[in-house]
């Protein structure tokens, strides 16, 4: 079995030849996405696949930094200059980065497939080659909408990854800079937090 980290391929056609290596061997294939480990982010799941949201109407995911404010990757920064390398990382910066966690959280807690995605990827530090800020607008099959925004420019924000999830029947939210506390709301209803203690 084989456990990869992003990025798993630079482009589409290398994407379609590793689909098809896989499917011809006997063995899992899988990236890490460490969010999905959280207690929260697996009860999240629990209550949304066993219709305590009713259906899903909408899903909000964001994943915010503001460590490549600057351009870090002139300066020798090792972790700044393999992601905005696109030798590297690949055709994709902040979105390939850090918007791909935000994207998986959201279908890892709904199980929901996309039909249609619209992304608007933008670089805004000067002489930088790959996106730093980036819009995703997503139709999922069963007519939710989606939206991921992924930064690495915002001031003061460090690993500022969030989730909101609308259903028919409540909504919920978790953020991973509070990772043990996830609220659940319903109208009409005082909203519940449920929390996990980190040291049981």
């Amino acid at each position: 079995n084989v456990i990869c980290d992003k990025p798993m391929t630079f482009d589409l056609a290398q994407a379609e030849e590793l689909m098809k290596a896989v499917e011809a061997s006997d063995v899992v294939f899988a990236v890490s996405h460490n969010y999905t480990g959280y207690p929260l982010v697996r009860q999240a799941r629990e209550m949304i696949l066993g219709g305590e949201l009713g259906e899903i109407n909408a899903i909000r995911s964001n994943y915010i930094q503001g460590w490549l404010r600057t351009r870090l990757e002139g300066d020798d920064h090792k972790q700044a200059a393999w992601r905005t390398d696109p030798s590297k990382s690949g055709v994709a910066g902040c979105f390939g980065d850090i918007g791909t966690h935000a994207y998986n959280l959201g279908r890892y807690m709904t199980g929901l497939l996309p039909e249609e995605i619209s992304c608007h990827l933008k670089v805004f530090v000067e002489g930088r080659a790959l996106d730093d800020y980036g819009h995703a607008v997503i139709r999922y099959e069963n007519g939710a909408l989606g939206t991921v925004t992924a930064s690495q420019i915002s001031h003061g924000r460090e690993n500022d990854l969030f989730i909101e999830v609308d259903g028919t029947k409540g909504a919920l939210q978790w953020r991973q800079e509070n990772p043990n506390e996830m609220i659940v709301r319903e109208n009409g209803k005082p909203h519940q937090i449920y929390t996990r203690d980190p040291n049981a």
